[in-house]
């Protein structure tokens, strides 16, 4: 039996990728899919994994509102990523669909995320920081050296002039 073909799906709720995940639909996917929608909240400081008070009392005030505008950034990228999930459902209601959200930078969030999970679609909306996509396009198109024989083809597929020339 086949491996289930595996899509990462960069998702920040603009209109780029919003188009990315209609354009899903006539992108001559399979019906039994794993996909995994990933939400990046870019701030520098993560928040706390534990509910307890990350804050002793001699924190300064303004460290305490960063940590608290960071925990606020990756909710809303959660909550992003949550609705590209029941998005993408109601499109593919046989696929395998995860959502999770993260704080990092957005571009090398993905990247890492790619790495080992090893999709063999990366879906981008908006291309925003040109570096690290370089970057990625370039580990996309190389070989892996654990597995010579078993690559798998990538594409990192862009709806920002699509959006665009929509507006216009």
């Amino acid at each position: 039996m086949s491996e289930k073909m595996k899509v990462l799906i960069a998702y920040d709720g603009s209109s780029c990728a919003d188009a990315a995940l209609d354009d899903l639909q006539r992108a001559g996917l399979p019906q039994v899919a794993e996909a995994l929608i990933m939400s990046v909240a870019d701030v520098f400081l993560p928040p706390p994994s534990s509910p307890a008070p990350a804050f002793p009392a001699q924190v300064p005030a303004a460290v305490q509102r960063a940590w608290a505008q960071a925990t606020h950034a990756v909710e809303e990228a959660r909550a992003l990523a949550q609705q590209a999930h029941t998005r993408l459902l109601m499109s593919f209601p046989t696929w395998d669909v995860r959502a999770e959200a993260c704080a990092d930078s957005p571009a090398w969030a993905i990247i890492k995320k790619a790495d080992p999970w090893q999709p063999d679609v990366i879906v981008v909306g908006e291309l925003r920081d040109h570096e690290a996509m370089a970057t990625a396009l370039k580990a996309a198109a190389k070989p892996h050296e654990n597995k010579p024989h078993e690559d798998k083809p990538r594409e990192i597929k862009s709806h920002q002039n699509k959006a665009r020339e929509s507006k216009e």
